[in-house]
């Protein structure tokens, strides 16, 4: 009997279209020679993915592989934390495979670009825990592994859909198309800062979908004094829990897989073009951080309300419904094949 049973998810039309070929090189050779069984899947439509997760039998997998970018992952995630069984599903181990244009989750597991590393981890089986955010917004709630995006963030991310085949250097070309006019946002974010447990205030315990019990009061209803409340204007608003967006933005250097933090980010409206584009020069080593435009404020949970109409709201690089937006951390809820953790002897 083989050792252990994938399921293998490759998209072909994500990021420079090179999935399949990823795949068929080291990945295949290495799932061989491990003598490990898989399905592959080529993905032909959007919710191809969430709908075979949701119906798969969790005693024939042991894992799930994704040759794509960072919204198949989405995808995949919220296939999983639709299922009755969702507590069990969501357990299943993800590998990432670099496929898009972001990587982010791929990157922010590898802090390197090397696909055989990447099947190295998921041919061994080192697993660790990931972080998820669940969203709610005026129309529905999802699930969130990556970032919620406001701003000069998301108005580059949707802009640039259709330069998906550049790669990464969409992010760029967009970012500097729109300095040309930079855009300010005027909007109200809450947070319930990090050391702080959650509260008072009444909570929304009717769950809408599956998945774990929810501390934040409905999204219609107002928070607890307990909350911290900024209102301004800003260039963007990131909610972010990985260290890096894309492959080669590292935006948040100091977040990790499990920390249980949503690193909240916004550049506010001191920041000019210039800065702009030295912030942009900077997002390889997280050089944005020791700016004076540039704000960080770690927190559990958070509720956006974008006052500057009309505009985008990204979940993971996907565009949700534009309006108020709340989200809150869940630790360690997902599982992730990762680098195998270092022995506390050993030199780092």
């Amino acid at each position: 009997p083989p050792e252990y049973r994938y399921v293998i998810f490759v998209n072909p039309k994500s990021g420079t279209g090179k999935s399949r070929k990823i795949f068929k090189n080291a990945p295949k050779r290495m799932l061989r020679e491990a003598e490990a069984e898989y399905t592959l899947i080529t993905t032909e439509r959007q919710g191809h993915a969430y709908d075979y997760v949701k119906e798969m039998k969790l005693n024939q997998v042991d894992g799930i592989i994704i040759v794509s970018g960072d919204g198949l992952i989405h995808e995949v995630i919220n296939g999983l934390m639709s299922r009755e069984d969702w507590e069990h599903a969501i357990k299943l181990p993800i590998g990432a495979l670099p496929g898009g244009s972001g990587n982010a989750l791929y990157q922010s597991i590898l802090y390197e670009s090397n696909i055989t590393s990447a099947m190295f981890m998921i041919i061994k089986r080192y697993t660790t825990k990931l972080d998820l955010v669940s969203i709610t917004t005026l129309k529905d709630q999802r699930y969130s592994f990556l970032s919620v995006g406001w701003g000069l963030l998301s108005d580059v991310d949707i802009g640039t859909e259709k330069f998906r085949k550049l790669g990464t250097a969409r992010f760029v070309l967009g970012t500097v198309k729109h300095l040309t006019k930079l855009k300010y946002y005027h909007g109200k974010f809450q947070y319930l800062p990090n050391p702080m447990k959650a509260t008072a205030g009444a909570t929304n315990n009717t769950e809408s979908k599956a998945g774990p019990k929810s501390i934040l009061p409905p999204i219609n209803e107002s928070l607890p004094s307990t909350w911290e409340t900024v209102e301004d204007d800003m260039v963007l608003f990131g909610a972010i829990y990985l260290p890096y967006l894309s492959t080669d933005n590292f935006v948040a250097p100091t977040s990790r897989l499990n920390d249980g933090i949503i690193h909240l980010q916004t550049i506010d409206s001191t920041c000019n073009r210039k800065t702009m584009l030295k912030i942009l020069s900077k997002q390889k080593e997280a050089g944005h951080l020791g700016m004076s435009c540039v704000e960080v404020f770690p927190c559990k949970a958070f509720r956006l309300e974008p006052i500057t109409s009309p505009g985008i709201i990204t979940v993971d690089g996907e565009c949700v419904d534009y309006g108020t937006i709340q989200g809150e951390i869940f630790p360690g809820l997902s599982r992730v094949f990762c680098r195998r953790a270092k022995s506390s002897s050993s030199s780092s």
